[in-house]
């Protein structure tokens, strides 16, 4: 079973040396076990690191980059949550409002099936989204619209 490794973003928060290298020197001292390194494009050294690990484990490393969701993809992920019609008119929503991209990624695209499993999604452009009355914390006072 290989190792699992993610979160280099956090260590190069944490420290001013390169992650990739602090994690290969651990994995090495470790006898240089099979392993899975989950991280961001630019937090991946590309070439350099390549040869490393090719030089420390006598074959290269093999690179898998995720692709975002299609439309029809961000539409089929909702539809678990929130049905089709409703998961078709949050996709159409975030693409007429020229914002795609937001759909492309599958946290996000969670993030907007949590809202939207709560909330009406506006259809006029001046109008903002509502939920019931019951759905929303009492914020005081605020102005009626």
């Amino acid at each position: 079973m290989p190792f699992l490794i993610d979160g280099l973003d956090e260590l190069t928060a944490a420290r001013e040396s390169d992650p990739v290298y602090r994690v290969l020197g651990q994995l090495i001292a470790a006898d240089c076990p099979r392993f899975i390194l989950s991280c961001r494009a630019a937090d991946w050294r590309g070439a350099v690191a390549r040869q490393d690990i090719s030089d420390e484990y006598g074959a290269p490393p093999v690179e898998l980059s995720l692709e975002p969701f299609s439309e029809v993809e961000a539409i089929a992920y909702l539809t678990h949550s929130l049905g089709a019609d409703r998961a078709s008119e949050v996709v159409s929503y975030l693409d007429d409002k020229g914002i795609p991209d937001l759909f492309g990624n599958p946290l996000t695209l969670n993030l907007f099936g949590e809202v939207a499993s709560q909330l009406t999604v506006p259809r006029a452009a001046g109008s903002r989204c509502r939920g019931t009355p019951g759905d929303r914390p009492d914020r005081g006072s605020a102005p009626s619209t």
